[in-house]
């Protein structure tokens, strides 16, 4: 006979809120948790990068320069 166990998950048992990271807005998981703030694990591709989040990064826009314009 087959024991089925009971799902673990915060969207079977509806009464969890879902856990959502205030470092770099993603879900499933907290800051204290936060693979991008503390670091990612051994193996993984970005170990021992410095990587930001996405929400975290500059935007191209930011780090123009203006060039001066030449009068005729």
């Amino acid at each position: 006979m087959k024991v089925v166990q009971p799902s673990r998950s915060p969207a079977a048992q509806g009464n969890l809120t879902p856990l959502k990271c205030s470092y770099c807005d993603q879900e499933r998981h907290s800051v204290d948790r936060c693979y991008f703030l503390h670091g990612f694990p051994v193996g993984h591709k970005l170990h021992g990068k410095n990587v930001k989040p996405p929400n975290r990064r500059k935007s191209a826009a930011h780090n123009t320069q203006a060039s001066p314009v030449e009068s005729t």
